[in-house]
């Protein structure tokens, strides 16, 4: 049987998986920090899976450091390939796929939190600044999507110009213009002193 449900963030900062048969793993964000075993993990897998003093081993720069964030990005690609097919079934009226697609995207949605969580002590995955508490995380978030939406989309859109591919080039202009946009919204979040200094 295909358990269905929702994530969920509640007014606590916990996030949750709900299942409609009553099963709900839940996963803790607030707090990450006190703990010695990862709330993400923990919750996933059981306290079985915290054995040994493995957390005094450094990741950073190890194998299963890079490993991790492979598999990071290709957790993060499941959710929205899974989000994409499931629209897709429910256009047909294929319900039951739908389902389990939705089903399979909301299981790589908690996996891919998990990852990331393991992954903290190493740097932000995407681009290995520190991650901290909401100033700092929005800071960092705020720089990477302008150099998306400033550098790297655009740069993309040159290129698919160079090929002829013009309805292309057209949408990542368009996305690069969203990229820019969605910094703008990040850095309105932040303190005005550091608003001014990103300026």
């Amino acid at each position: 049987m295909i358990r269905l449900g929702r994530i969920l963030q509640t007014s606590t900062g916990r996030w949750s998986v709900r299942w409609n048969d009553g099963f709900r793993p839940t996963l803790m964000v607030s707090g990450l920090r006190s703990t010695g075993v990862s709330r993400f993990r923990s919750s996933l897998v059981g306290n079985e899976g915290a054995k040994g003093d493995e957390d005094s081993v450094p990741l950073m720069n190890t194998q299963t450091h890079a490993n991790l964030k492979s598999a990071f990005v290709a957790k993060c690609m499941a959710v929205v390939r899974a989000k994409y097919f499931e629209q897709i079934a429910e256009v047909e009226g294929d319900f039951e796929a739908a389902m389990a697609f939705q089903a399979a995207g909301q299981s790589s949605l908690a996996h891919a939190l998990a990852t990331m969580d393991t992954l903290e002590e190493c740097g932000d995955p995407a681009t290995d600044a520190e991650i901290g508490d909401s100033d700092l995380n929005l800071s960092m978030m705020s720089q990477s999507m302008r150099d998306e939406g400033d550098r790297i989309l655009p740069e993309f859109a040159q290129v698919a110009r160079n090929e002829n591919l013009h309805d292309i080039a057209e949408w990542l202009d368009r996305s690069a213009a969203g990229s820019r946009r969605a910094a703008d919204n990040l850095e309105q979040a932040m303190p005005l002193e550091m608003g001014d200094q990103g300026q």
